[in-house]
């Protein structure tokens, strides 16, 4: 009896082990895989906003010669992937350096998105003005955006490069 409940013993224990560890390498793969994806993403998005960037700072020049001030500007960085990683946690599972360097890409566009919209409402109240002191104030700040887009996009480069990323040309 007490040979049988050693055998039955150790084949429930070496079950356990093998079932626990089975899990446990599935898991690791997941969480892999799913760091590959994200970082993936991640770069993905953030070369997007490089280029939207890179498309503003090109077409404003062109609008001010041509005399046309916008009061609404469609140039908004992408906030998706930051949006999910950080609601679905999916972060966790990547080193402090590269949750930080993520969180850091969220916060520049996020900050840049704002500073549209400021840009906006400004460019909306300039139109209140008498028309050349309008066309000042327009200039002035639209040559402003040019400027922080160019800014942002040189940042948005390194967090790029730091990610493992391939930057492009600023």
């Amino acid at each position: 009896m007490l040979e049988t409940f050693g055998a039955t013993f150790f084949g429930v224990i070496t079950s356990f082990l093998l079932w626990y560890f089975g899990q446990w390498l599935i898991m690791r793969q997941r969480n892999q895989t799913a760091v590959k994806h994200m970082l993936r993403e991640t770069n993905e998005e953030i070369d997007t906003n490089i280029n939207i960037l890179h498309l503003l700072v090109q077409d404003t020049p062109k609008m001010l010669a041509e005399g046309n001030i916008p009061v609404y500007m469609s140039s908004r960085m992408q906030l998706s992937v930051y949006t999910y990683l950080i609601a679905s946690g999916e972060l966790r599972l990547l080193n402090a350096h590269k949750r930080n360097t993520i969180a850091s890409a969220g916060m520049i566009a996020d900050s840049f998105n704002k500073f549209i919209e400021n840009s906006e409402l400004v460019l909306v109240a300039a139109l209140g003005l008498p028309q050349p002191q309008s066309l000042v104030v327009a200039k002035h700040r639209l040559n402003g955006l040019t400027e922080q887009a160019k800014d942002t996009a040189k940042a948005l480069n390194k967090i790029l490069e730091d990610l493992g990323g391939v930057a492009t040309k600023t």
